[in-house]
């Protein structure tokens, strides 16, 4: 009985990471030499998603912060959406390599309450099932840094 506690306090201690972030999809429309959005920051975790209306456009990433994932997407009939998850805060820069540099975009991306870099170890995660006893044993060391300040 003692291990179904456990079990059920190890869910739910694992589940409530979730409760604090929901990620959101944002949308931006790529049409007649315009990127047309209607968000300015977004969170990390979100996503962003181009979305072809028409025209042959790319997404292309000009100006990105340091170690976030560059990307350079055609946009057109064949090709009509391309989604980005963000992981890293900073501004980023956009353009269409075609229509550059009248035809372009940003967008500004926060940390979730102003944590600048949140980490989750779990080190020596062991599970192990007795098939004789009927029972689950489990151990393991959390460690959780926060580099930064809540702001």
């Amino acid at each position: 009985m003692k291990s179904i506690f456990h079990f059920i306090f190890l869910f739910a201690f694992f589940s409530s990471f979730s409760l604090f972030s929901r990620a959101a999809t944002y949308t931006i429309q790529v049409s007649d030499f315009q990127f047309t959005q209607d968000f300015d920051t977004i969170q990390v975790g979100d996503t962003v998603k181009w979305v072809w209306i028409n025209g042959v456009h790319t997404t292309t990433s000009n100006g990105i912060p340091p170690g976030a994932q560059q990307w350079n997407v055609e946009l057109n009939q064949f090709n009509t959406s391309f989604t980005y998850v963000v992981k890293g805060g900073g501004t980023y820069n956009y353009i269409s390599v075609p229509d550059a540099p009248l035809m372009g975009g940003s967008f500004v991306v926060t940390n979730p309450v102003g944590i600048t870099n949140v980490t989750l170890l779990v080190t020596n995660l062991n599970i192990i099932r007795n098939p004789i006893r009927y029972k689950i044993d489990y151990s393991f060391a959390p460690l959780l840094a926060f580099a930064g300040a809540l702001s």
